[in-house]
């Protein structure tokens, strides 16, 4: 008897125990969504353009980084040389942030350490490279071969869920790709300073960059190069932590933030190329496009 009161008792502590470390977990992150929205000048929400934007096909990323992009180098004192970088590129159309800018005349360059086979309809250079704070090799897991599945009429790629966490893929692979194998493959990292400098790459007038929490190391090899770029889109979604870090790091190399996207992105813009910017000029720039 007293046994199965103390099981049940240890039952419902358990229960109890999950359910508040669930709640906890989920308000911090309320807290930090919250915290990066607030703290940005300029906060657009996800679905603010939808209506005019995605049903006539102007945008393809996630939350309108191309048409921000275009908005902001307008504004810039550098002269403009249609240039971007995409570091994190995964599909060339699907939540791309640089079909629209290629169509509209921009060159560049696209990187991801798996090379989607439809980059080959994309005219602009793709790079199968990774980057780090320094040169190392790591192992990275990919679905194979690369498959497609709608969900509620949403195509989703396998592609995005390459990544060197292998317990990750297991878990989207068992959900959304059953029939399909895992492939191991090592890789070899480099910094972006070193690739800039080896391939002799011009610079970009805008960057952006997303790899799935490792944007941070990515910033810290690529310093030489960042500080000439006049406006950086960096994913910065992860914990409260890792958004001050980066948001301090920027400032330290001479960057403002400037605006947040949805829940997702953080935009820099380069205080040497931004030297007269007026936020409330931009906000009716918003509104009226």
């Amino acid at each position: 008897m007293t046994n199965s009161r103390i099981n049940k008792k240890q039952f419902f502590f358990d229960k109890f125990s999950k359910s508040f470390i669930s709640f906890f977990k989920k308000y911090i992150n309320f807290l930090t969504r919250k915290y990066a929205e607030k703290s940005s000048p300029i906060y657009i929400k996800d679905g603010y353009f939808d209506n005019k934007f995605i049903k006539n096909k102007d945008t393809f990323s996630q939350c309108y980084q191309d048409i921000f992009a275009e908005l902001l180098l307008k504004n810039s004192n550098k002269k403009i040389k249609k240039v971007y970088a995409e570091i994190g590129a995964n599909h060339p159309f699907d939540d791309s942030n640089t079909f629209v800018l290629e169509k509209k005349g921009f060159s560049g360059y696209s990187f991801d350490i798996f090379k989607h086979p439809f980059w080959k309809e994309r005219k602009n250079s793709f790079f199968e490279n990774g980057f780090s704070n320094k040169e190392k090799y790591i192992n990275f897991f990919m679905i194979d071969p690369p498959k497609t599945v709608y969900v509620n009429g949403n195509p989703i790629h396998s592609s995005c869920f390459n990544s060197t966490n292998r317990s990750t893929i297991e878990k989207y692979k068992s959900m959304l790709f059953p029939d399909s194998l895992i492939c191991e493959k090592e890789y070899k990292l480099i910094t972006i300073n070193n690739f800039w400098s080896k391939n002799k790459l011009n610079i970009p007038d805008v960057m952006f960059i997303d790899t799935e929490g490792n944007e941070l190391s990515i910033l810290k090899g690529g310093t030489k190069v960042i500080v000439e770029v006049p406006i950086i889109f960096i994913e910065n979604n992860c914990d409260f932590l890792t958004i001050i870090l980066i948001r301090n790091f920027m400032k330290i190399n001479g960057f403002r933030l400037i605006a947040r996207l949805g829940n997702l992105d953080d935009v820099f813009i380069n205080k040497r190329f931004f030297k007269n910017i007026n936020i409330n000029y931009l906000k009716k720039e918003i509104k009226n496009l």
